[in-house]
């Protein structure tokens, strides 16, 4: 190897180091987050059972959250018509995602009269002192589509129209 060679490759290393420094510096006025990155710890591999928990996340220095394996989708299609539901029996999966399409077939009571409103709402009892869900409500000839987690406790819960609680209503089964 020459001089010429030598020559060149220190120049390339000297603008490499440089090209790095640049990389690993801060532009000026600029400040890091003070937030902390979430990092996700893997499961190490080869010893892994088949139903080991989720991978632990971090969100912070000290905090470690295990998350929860979401359930399966359940689709519901639940009718509100001359002041009751279709049904009185919701069953669901704890901890399931539910989607519920309702529809409000109330008809308007006249031309100057929008259809009766409604709504579907999930509480932990009758005493609807405890909200598990409450969707917008809507009023008759309108459909929307509902989106919640069940909860993770089977049990017998309540639901409700909020606008007409003590004639809709029925169980709300999480099993």
């Amino acid at each position: 190897m020459n001089a010429r060679h030598l020559i060149v490759i220190l120049i390339l290393i000297t603008l490499f180091s440089t090209l790095l420094a640049g990389c690993t510096s801060s532009p000026a006025g600029y400040a890091p987050s003070q937030n902390p990155v979430t990092t996700i710890s893997p499961v190490p591999a080869g010893n892994t059972p088949i139903n080991t928990p989720s991978p632990v996340v971090t969100s912070a220095p000290g905090t470690v959250i295990t998350p929860i394996k979401p359930g399966p989708d359940v689709s519901i299609d639940l009718v509100a018509r001359k002041m009751a539901f279709n049904t009185s029996t919701v069953s669901v999966p704890a901890g399931a995602r539910i989607i519920v399409h309702f529809q409000n077939q109330e008809p308007a009571g006249s031309a100057q009269v929008t259809g009766i409103p409604h709504n579907f709402a999930v509480y932990t009892s009758p005493s609807a002192t405890t909200k598990i869900f409450s969707g917008e409500i809507i009023t008759g000839g309108q459909n929307i589509t509902y989106i919640f987690t069940a909860p993770a406790t089977p049990g017998t819960y309540y639901f409700r129209c909020d606008v007409h609680p003590t004639v809709m209503n029925g169980q709300f089964i999480v099993t």
